[in-house]
């Protein structure tokens, strides 16, 4: 199938899509990430074996009224050059959130216009995930920037 999809709606690069599944009013696109992009988490060798894979499902930015979810199989890989096993790297995903960076991109844009309650009724998730998603934006815009050549402890 197409990746065209994928990459143009929800950013995703490097994973082939197997199928497409529509149940209860929800899509699911599968995943899987393409041979080439597997490699180490920590050190980027391809040097790598696999030991199995998860199943993850996250929530990606709504096709018109439709609940969209990316289910991706992510591998377990053993590094040859530097003893890790972990999964692999996901680049359309924060560590540990189970929604997209473009599904979050559109909670945000929300934000902007409905209460954060309403933005979370949309989708049915907690207000709490809106919020997280608000205070890191607001923590990205609003940080103090860190002078050339001064300590970032460094006080006037």
């Amino acid at each position: 199938m197409s990746t065209t999809l994928l990459y143009q709606s929800f950013g995703i690069r490097g994973y082939r899509q197997p199928r497409i599944e529509f149940t209860g009013g929800v899509t699911r696109f599968h995943v899987e990430p393409r041979e080439k992009t597997v490699c180490c988490p920590m050190c980027g060798s391809r040097n790598v074996i696999r030991l199995g894979f998860k199943q993850r499902e996250f929530r990606a930015s709504p096709i018109g009224l439709k609940q969209t979810v990316v289910v991706a199989a992510l591998p377990r890989v053993q590094c040859h050059d530097c003893g890790t096993v972990r999964q692999i790297k996901i680049d359309f995903a924060e560590i540990r959130r189970s929604y997209t960076k473009g599904w979050a991109k559109c909670a945000l844009q929300l934000t902007r216009s409905i209460t954060i309650k309403d933005v979370a009724d949309l989708p049915g998730v907690t207000w709490d995930v809106i919020k997280e998603i608000k205070k890191k934006d607001l923590q990205r815009r609003f940080a103090n920037p860190v002078a050339e050549g001064r300590p970032a402890n460094h006080h006037r």
